[in-house]
């Protein structure tokens, strides 16, 4: 789990190399072959040398790599299991280290920067065999400019993280939504937008080209995006930042969201009226909790059946 000898694989107790206690009968041994002045010489040397070491480590960050990662985001508390070797040594590490690490999507590549959300470890339970049970919260979101395989860790990613090539990304203020304020909802199976993420379509079915009239007449261009049109369902409030209607494209639309909220879907409903496009109250979910006041918001129901139609609209 990262605290063994790289030759011998014996345990490691070593928490702070600066203050662990000297090995007395060691000591002892070096005392009577070496006077005291190179000792204390060597002392000095070696005290720099290590103040050096952990200045550098402070400058990187491990890299957890798995899917869900941009739907968390700053202030919501995450719960993860390690049990991977790299992540046992990635936990082992910051736990006895600054206590974070950094969660993205995908693998890190030379041709983009490394983006993902900064997460502190509050508590980690650790099991026998080095997997680990961990309680931390997400702080910000960053965006990394070089990463690496770190040496002898089964493939544990490392990234740069100080002053320079940190980025901190700026969230979207929480949107303000009356009670029994009616927004339409945009959905197909699969469809998830995070808070920040822009993301474009192309419209064509009736009811979404109905969605996109309202949301861009409206005062605050809002409207809801999930997955599914269900009662509980997690969702997220979006912004159109711009609707184009296609020059010969029959009527489509072509609209760019941005997220700006999660929220939870509750009582939908459809209205015949609008080619079905559907509306439901929906609960506004806090940092850590889902506030008990209701707000409406828009849906559409989909079958799976005909989820890869790509919800009546084609995805960019």
């Amino acid at each position: 789990d990262g605290r063994s000898c790289p030759q011998c694989r014996s345990p490691i107790g070593i928490k702070d190399p600066l203050q662990h206690p000297e090995d007395r009968t060691i000591a002892s041994r070096v005392a009577a072959e070496v006077s005291s002045a190179q000792i204390r010489e060597r002392a000095i040397q070696s005290q720099q040398a290590m103040r050096e070491i952990i200045e550098r480590s402070s400058g990187t960050i491990p890299v957890f790599i798995m899917g869900g990662g941009r739907q968390q985001r700053p202030g919501r508390t995450v719960r993860l299991h390690f049990f991977e070797p790299r992540y046992k040594i990635l936990i082992r590490r910051a736990w006895e280290g600054n206590r974070r690490f950094l969660w993205t999507d995908r693998r890190p590549s030379a041709s983009a920067p490394l983006s993902g959300l900064l997460v502190t470890v509050d508590d980690a339970r650790f099991l026998p065999d080095g997997r680990a049970n961990i309680v931390g919260r997400g702080t910000e979101l960053v965006t990394l400019d070089n990463a690496w395989i770190e040496e002898g860790t089964g493939g544990l990613w490392y990234a740069r993280h100080d002053t320079n090539a940190t980025h901190v990304v700026p969230m979207p203020s929480p949107v303000s939504l009356r009670p029994d304020e009616e927004l339409p909802l945009f959905s197909f199976n699969g469809l998830s937008i995070g808070i920040g993420e822009r993301k474009s379509f192309t419209f064509f079915e009736p009811r979404y080209l109905i969605l996109a009239n309202e949301v861009m007449e409206s005062n605050e261009k809002l409207c809801i995006c999930a997955s599914a049109a269900v009662d509980g369902e997690v969702a997220t409030v979006v912004k159109m930042e711009a609707c184009q209607e296609l020059i010969g494209g029959e009527g489509r639309k072509r609209v760019s969201l941005v997220g700006m909220q999660r929220v939870s879907l509750t009582s939908v409903w459809e209205n015949a009226e609008k080619a079905g496009l559907q509306y439901a109250k929906v609960l506004v979910e806090t940092n850590n909790s889902t506030s008990l006041s209701t707000l409406t918001s828009g849906s559409t129901r989909r079958s799976r059946k005909n989820a890869r139609r790509v919800g009546g609209c084609i995805i960019s």
